[in-house]
């Protein structure tokens, strides 16, 4: 009958996530750890502390600490703000554009169940990787980017074994589903360039240059619609030799997605009457694989005080799996069959200190500083991801009476200024200067237990 009800509980939690992930699910970032109310106001610092359900995300060896059963339900609101100077190298002009500001919004769900002294099993549903971002249509980097999206749910079941009173391990699968949706604009005068016609544009007064910014005759609106589902698997450790010190190490895998889909493209009137073959820019068909990087997070806590607890937080990403984005097409409706942009993240290290304060018994502030590479050089960023080094500094609290709990977290994330050469004539990407990039993320979480 135990058992029966942790089934039970976990089914329903399952159910419920998916409904809210499907529903309004949205990333504001490429890899996102915004897991937990608590566990943005400590900055992630989760992984050691890990005594409280999100820890089925952050590190499921830590849900040995709670007893019988446990759920816990969130919300975190995200939105980013960025300017963007960018310059043509045809005619040297500057051109300021920012980003449209969105505010999306990330659920997640855990619920963590006792089964026996030994066997602790956890549910988790949330989002580990998301973008979103839209710039208007006739911006001058149309022609890498003008929107993208990335919807994620991760749905991850754990097995948590006790070894004894101050070491836990645990092991889960992850499932994880993604849409994507992508949009830029092509430059038919490529076509031509190709076929050694541009005598053809000369002979019609149309420009002959290819991503001019400038005009936007012989634009093509170029439209991805994909998606995926595939497996991966966490592995974890806790270990807290006593009331003072714990350490935590947690492992997620790297995913292979193979997206299918679907290519549309909308033909300004110019193109739409050249002589062109029937098949260029015709919908169809789409193949392509992304690899998204495997995570090591280690956290060592310290209590300062009875009512003091300090964590420093690691996490290594291997963003450098992620070597190139490529499209293959069934048909050559963009005149070659495979599209493929390179990539070659590197490697990063994010690095946090937090401080959670029992100031009574109901009442917990929390504080935390984050630094957080980038990986992604300047040769290499695009508009469909600008990023940089950034600095995070978060504030929360929370209020607990009986067996309920709620958190609210607050996270200001300022990243650094960035200067670009040009690729414009290559993939669309300009000479960019990436200025006042700012993001703001809100959350809040209610726990409960059983």
């Amino acid at each position: 009958m135990k058992l029966q009800r942790t089934l039970g509980c976990l089914l329903a939690t399952a159910f419920f996530s998916l409904f809210m992930a499907t529903s309004i699910c949205h990333g504001a970032a490429f890899a996102l750890l915004e897991w937990s109310a608590r566990g943005e106001a400590l900055g992630a610092g989760m992984i050691a502390r890990a005594d409280d359900p999100s820890a089925v995300a952050y590190n499921p060896a830590g849900i040995t600490q709670l007893d019988g059963y446990n759920i816990q339900t969130a919300s975190t609101m995200v939105t980013v703000q960025s300017t963007v100077h960018t310059r043509n190298v045809y005619d040297g002009s500057w051109d300021t554009n920012s980003n449209d500001r969105e505010y999306h919004v990330l659920p997640t769900a855990y619920v963590t169940a006792q089964v026996n002294e030994k066997i602790y099993l956890g549910f988790g549903a949330f989002t580990r990787f998301g973008l979103g971002v839209n710039w208007e249509d006739q911006w001058p980097g149309r022609y890498s980017t003008t929107s993208a999206e990335l919807k994620c749910f991760s749905g991850n079941a754990s097995l948590a074994y006790k070894v004894s009173d101050t070491f836990s391990v645990a092991a889960g699968i992850e499932a994880i589903t993604a849409d994507v949706t992508l949009e830029n604009t092509l430059d038919a005068t490529r076509i031509f360039h190709a076929t050694g016609q541009t005598d053809t544009l000369t002979a019609m007064g149309l420009s002959t240059t290819v991503n001019d910014p400038s005009t936007n005759l012989l634009d093509v609106q170029h439209k991805l619609e994909g998606d995926a589902t595939e497996m991966g698997y966490n592995l974890a450790l806790h270990y807290k030799p006593s009331d003072r010190i714990a350490v935590g190490v947690s492992y997620r895998s790297r995913v292979t997605f193979k997206a299918e889909g679907k290519a549309t493209f909308k033909k300004s009137p110019t193109v739409a009457a050249l002589p062109l073959p029937d098949y260029l820019y015709a919908t169809t068909d789409f193949k392509s694989e992304i690899t998204v990087p495997d995570m090591l997070f280690t956290g060592i806590m310290y209590r300062a005080r009875k009512d003091l607890t300090l964590e420093f937080t690691t996490l290594w990403t291997n963003f450098s799996v992620y070597e190139k984005l490529e499209f293959v097409y069934d048909t050559p409706a963009i005149g070659v069959d495979k599209a493929t942009m390179a990539k070659n993240y590197s490697d990063t290290w994010r690095l946090g200190l937090s401080a959670e304060w029992d100031v009574k018994p109901w009442l917990a502030l929390r504080t935390a500083y984050v630094y957080e590479e980038s990986p992604i050089d300047e040769n290499h960023t695009d508009y469909l991801c600008l990023d940089s080094d950034r600095n995070i500094f978060s504030i929360g609290a929370g209020y607990k009476k009986s067996r309920f709990e709620c958190d609210l977290g607050y996270m200001y994330v300022i990243f650094d200024d960035l200067d670009t050469g040009s690729r414009q004539t290559v993939d669309g990407f300009l000479q960019t200067n990436y200025r006042d990039a700012e993001a703001h993320i809100l959350g809040f979480n209610i726990s409960y237990t059983f």
